[in-house]
């Protein structure tokens, strides 16, 4: 679990993860994930250090709606090292392959809105919710892998300078939006912490 601190060491705009409810979603007793589904985890050794992780899973309801057959990987971090991708990224395949899986996409947790993707830009920021936040090789890994992008997402920055500093002079359609947001999360809040 504490791996990625060895990657992100230096990169001021991480934020790690919560370790409890990482080891809960990975504990298959605990986990809600493996109500419906199975994973693999693999951990590459190098000479006796940890070098990289990753987790291989298969989400059967997704797959019986979607009438797909398709696996996903996860929790994937290594160094800028090609040879440690790869083992991590075979020993994955080659799971879901024995599981008689055709597709494999990631980088995601256990459903794609969960830490999606790799960074390709955007590295001078601080991570989105429900984005995922990597170092730049991570891309040319999974690309070099073989791996094609299946979708983007998109984070946009307003700089509220632009609008004389005031939210109330942004564009009317982002305001709307916005409005209905701030609602969303007040009605969201109230209700779980006022029961009503």
């Amino acid at each position: 679990m504490r791996f990625p601190w060895q990657i992100y060491r230096n990169d001021p705009l991480w934020v790690p993860p919560l370790i409890r409810s990482q080891l809960r979603s990975l504990d298959p007793q605990r986990g809600t994930f493996f109500r419906y589904g199975d994973a693999a985890l693999f951990i590459a050794v190098r000479d006796g250090r940890d070098v990289g992780r990753i987790a291989g899973w298969i989400n059967h309801r997704s797959n019986e709606f979607l009438d797909e057959k398709a696996a996903g990987f996860g929790f994937f971090e290594t160094f800028d090292d090609y040879e440690v991708a790869r083992a991590l990224l075979d020993a994955t395949c080659d799971w879901a392959r024995e599981q008689g899986m055709e597709t494999v996409r990631g980088p995601f947790y256990f459903t794609m809105d969960d830490s999606p993707g790799v960074l390709i830009e955007g590295f001078d920021r601080p991570p989105v919710l429900m984005c995922g936040h990597s170092p730049p090789y991570y891309a040319c890994l999974v690309e070099r892998y073989g791996m094609t992008r299946y979708r983007d997402a998109y984070a946009y920055c307003a700089d509220l300078t632009a609008f004389r500093g005031d939210v109330a002079n942004l564009p009317p359609k982002i305001l709307r939006v916005a409005n209905v947001v701030l609602s969303s999360c007040w009605l969201c809040w109230r209700s779980s912490v006022g029961g009503g």
